[in-house]
């Protein structure tokens, strides 16, 4: 028995003993040192035109960035539309001019209510002399009601319920 075990002994000191001498061991430190430097030393391989072209085609990959709609339109200077313009654009004709007769109305009514107030700061103005200018007032305010009477059967007509386009008057 004794013999047995001295050969299973000599056996496992006889492969590793082999192991070691076919390098089957992981390198030493001092091993891989050596073979990095010998690595940096040697002369990087000129690589083709194809082979670059793809390193730099895999760079640009993961550096790539995409740009919203709106982004785009900023680069190229435009001016992003807002969600009331857009609604704007939409809507038809004749509702568009509605808009466009109120807005220009109450721009008048604004200017005759400040030299109406004018009016009034100078001294020696009677009743008699606002009268036409208040009787003027009166008149553009209910032309501005019977236009957003009209601008709403127009909106009803066209089938547009939303009451945000009436916002801006």
């Amino acid at each position: 028995m004794e013999s047995s075990y001295l050969k299973m002994q000599s056996g496992m000191i006889n492969s590793s003993i082999k192991q070691a001498a076919s390098k089957d061991q992981p390198p030493t430190i001092a091993e891989l040192r050596a073979q990095s430097v010998a690595e940096s030393q040697a002369p990087e391989k000129e690589k083709n035109i194809t082979e670059r072209y793809k390193e730099q085609q895999e760079e640009a990959e993961k550096d790539k960035v995409t740009l919203s709609e709106e982004g785009m339109k900023r680069l190229r200077g435009e001016k992003a539309k807002t969600a009331a313009e857009e609604k704007e654009e939409e809507l038809p004709a004749n509702i568009k001019t509605l808009k466009k007769q109120i807005k220009k109305l109450k721009e008048d009514l604004e200017e005759k209510l400040e030299q109406l107030e004018e009016l009034k700061r100078q001294p020696g103005t009677t009743i008699e002399t606002l009268e036409p200018h208040m009787q003027e007032v009166q008149m553009m305010q209910d032309m501005i009601n019977t236009l957003k009477t009209n601008l709403a059967e127009a909106m009803k007509k066209a089938g547009i319920t939303d009451p945000s386009i009436l916002n801006d008057l």
